[in-house]
């Protein structure tokens, strides 16, 4: 049984990426018209040949035929990965092809293509801010309307921008509840396991936010734009039920604030819904978040209660693993809390106390004798 999920990405890498993601179908290609297998491998052809002229060429006649047909997904994939090959031609179109998109979205009236959109240039910008980091930083902070040439502007600005295309993705939340992500699998890259642990867009896009406010609440240089909030105690680190009716003071920018509110949203929304599986995972990453962002000599045990809680009431499915797994995480990186119980009471020569590994190495043997008969170990 495979143990780890396999989280959903956009087709896009841009400019840090070796290959593109390209729909794949075992049809036979159409010859008139070409269909959007044939003309997707086509360019993925000519990409891999070192091509880009080719491969772009290939794209913008997708591009056409998505638009002719109104095909919303073949639409965003198009769009991004012509910015791809674009950028593969000449890195300095950056700033013109990114408004290209803002312009696009700006013009679109589909509710769930715009939030894919948002969220597309909330990366977008998150990239290019981070490849160019060291310089963008050098800049003294500007208030007020933001420069109109992308290469002028602040890390402050970089945020803001980040932060508002990040919560638009998510504001039309009942329309992404009820959209399945099959419908967009065109542009998404879907593992064995996602339809069942992410199944709607609001799952996808709402843990796209919420990796991106991770990379800003933990960046040093956030702080220096906007203040933000540390957690000093373990009052959030709490089972599901309790943790989405606890209150949460938001600001802008305050990124640890935002994405709790993003977690009870997410979880409030799953708590209602059939689906025990996308249920603990989302749970399982929450708690992850809290204990590594919560300043509290008492987080760690906080943590490891909560998922013994969570391994009793999921005790007789498979997917307990998970929860196991994080446990055996925590022991291994945590090996001298002072509530694990020491054999000898103290450290090795170099520092080193085995105790914690100990504790990890008994929870993987339970793990495989208790779930062994329906697992992989078969």
């Amino acid at each position: 049984m495979k143990t780890r999920l396999l989280l959903l990405s956009f087709c896009l890498v841009l400019t840090t990426a070796e290959s593109v993601l390209f729909a794949q179908s075992t049809k036979t290609p159409g010859v008139t018209p070409p269909t959007y297998d044939f003309l997707w491998k086509t360019a993925e052809k000519n990409e891999k040949a070192s091509l880009p002229k080719s491969a772009l060429e290939t794209i913008n006649e997708i591009y056409a035929k998505a638009l002719k047909e109104k095909n919303g997904p073949q639409l965003i994939k198009s769009l991004i990965c012509k910015m791809k090959m674009e950028l593969a031609i000449d890195r300095d179109k950056f700033p013109q092809l990114i408004e290209e998109i803002e312009t696009y979205n700006k013009e679109n009236t589909n509710i769930i293509e715009k939030s894919v959109l948002h969220s597309v240039l909330a990366n977008l910008y998150s990239q290019y801010y981070q490849s160019n980091y060291y310089t963008v930083n050098q800049r003294t902070a500007v208030t007020g309307p933001a420069p109109a040439d992308i290469r002028e502007w602040t890390g402050n600005i970089f945020i803001e921008k980040i932060t508002e295309h990040a919560l638009f993705s998510v504001e039309p939340v009942e329309e992404l509840r009820a959209t399945n992500v099959s419908e967009y699998a065109g542009i998404l890259n879907q593992g064995k396991s996602s339809q069942k642990l992410r199944p709607a867009m609001y799952d996808f896009l709402v843990n796209q936010a919420i990796e991106l406010f991770g990379q800003y609440a933990s960046n040093f240089q956030t702080e220096n734009f906007f203040p933000q909030t540390k957690i000093q105690d373990t009052r959030y680190i709490v089972p599901a039920k309790e943790f989405v009716n606890l209150p949460v003071e938001t600001k802008d920018f305050d990124f640890i604030p935002l994405t709790l509110k993003l977690y009870q949203q997410l979880l409030a929304f799953r708590l209602k819904e059939n689906n025990e599986q996308a249920l603990l995972m989302a749970d399982l990453e929450r708690l992850e978040f809290l204990r590594n962002n919560t300043e509290s000599d008492e987080a760690g045990e906080a943590y490891i209660k909560v998922l013994d809680q969570l391994e009793k009431q999921h005790a007789a499915n498979d997917f307990c693993v998970e929860i196991l797994y994080q446990k055996v995480l925590y022991y291994e990186q945590n090996t001298n809390m002072d509530f694990i119980p020491l054999v000898r009471g103290e450290a090795d020569s170099n520092g080193n106390n085995y105790e914690g590994k100990k504790k990890a190495y008994e929870i993987c043997i339970d793990g495989i004798n208790r779930y062994r008969p329906r697992s992989c170990f078969s």
